[in-house]
């Protein structure tokens, strides 16, 4: 199968084309964009907002494959430390879509985010592919629902078969530089300090996500929606295991939610007084502590045949890629 993928040098692009040359497919990249040398956010929003020269080579790329398969993440189109309008997160479907159109078969793999799940007060929930994130305040979460929705319903109106994959935290090796959920691991293990409150999250490998995606762009049923989850843990367990893969004691504390509201907006203020992005701030606060984004991965399971690794390999992975871009300190 050949397939174009867009955003084939993010940290789980480069994973989805990994795994589709290994499983014998031929691969496609936008042009500008080569594995060597991934393209900056910048260039990405650019070419989504219309760059005519560009647009077009695409196009035509497209008219030669018979799958489109999108693994950019929304929040990654905008640049750095700006949180992603819903409108600049429209012109990328508009442009992943407009590649589908063209493909033999018409299909589009589009990764989104296990965010427009949403999450549950209560530790026994588990989130399903059937649930939407509803409500919401933060931009982040607007773009990823509004986006998808939006695709959704367009693609059905234009016959582009739709296959959706909604990976949950994505860690793992292979990224030279902090993927979003990589700040995570790595703000802990820098600060060796863990504050959480109630509440819990959920942890996929980069590799088993790319699985998943390149599935999907096998078999993966027109219309559906899976959540490509691995392994729930609250917040304490993940910095657990962060710190047994570095091998060194770290401090856990458990504060109330108000208490992490002052903290971070004062750790926010700090960064941007400092000209750096905050590894965490008061809107990760407000979505995620007293709230579990536990997972139930069935169907991806079942029709994709996604096995989650164990959290301590992808952990220790994470660490190591961390530490080999020497980005730990």
């Amino acid at each position: 199968m050949n397939l174009l993928v867009l955003g084939g040098n993010g940290f789980l692009g480069r994973a989805v084309v990994a795994e589709a040359v290994e499983r014998g497919h031929d691969v496609t990249t936008p042009p500008g964009e080569s594995r060597a040398h991934a393209v900056g956010d910048a260039d990405l929003l650019e070419l989504a907002a219309g760059d005519a020269r560009q647009r077009q080579d695409l196009l035509e790329r497209a008219r030669g494959v018979e799958v489109v398969v999108a693994t950019e993440p929304l929040s990654r189109i905008a640049p750095p430390r700006v949180v992603p309008t819903v409108e600049a997160c429209l012109q990328r479907a508009r442009l992943a879509l407009e590649a589908a159109a063209q493909a033999r078969h018409k299909r589009l793999v589009w990764v989104g985010s296990a965010l427009a799940v949403g999450s549950s007060v209560l530790k026994a929930g588990r989130c399903t592919e059937r649930d939407w994130t509803l409500g919401k305040s933060d931009a982040r979460v607007r773009a990823h629902v509004e986006s998808e929705q939006w695709l959704a319903r367009e693609a059905a109106e234009r016959g582009v078969a739709l296959v959706r994959v909604l990976p949950t935290r994505v860690l793992g090796p292979g990224s030279p530089e902090p993927a979003r959920d990589l700040k995570l691991v790595r703000a802990y293990a820098r600060y060796r300090i863990g504050l959480f409150a109630h509440g819990g999250l959920n942890v996929v490998d980069v590799r088993d996500a790319a699985h998943a995606v390149v599935a999907a762009a096998e078999r993966g049923a027109a219309g559906a929606r899976y959540l490509v989850a691995g392994h729930d843990l609250t917040y304490k367990a993940f910095y657990v295991a962060i710190a047994d893969a570095i091998g060194s004691r770290h401090l856990h504390l458990a504060v109330p939610r108000g208490l992490a509201l002052i903290v971070f907006g004062a750790l926010e203020a700090v960064s941007l007084v400092a000209g750096r992005s905050a590894p965490l701030d008061r809107n990760f606060v407000d979505l995620h502590f007293g709230r579990y984004a536990f997972y139930d991965s069935s169907a991806a399971r079942a029709a994709l045949g996604l096995a989650p690794r164990s959290v301590a390999d992808t952990i220790r992975a994470s660490v190591d890629a961390l530490r080999a871009a020497r980005l730990l300190g």
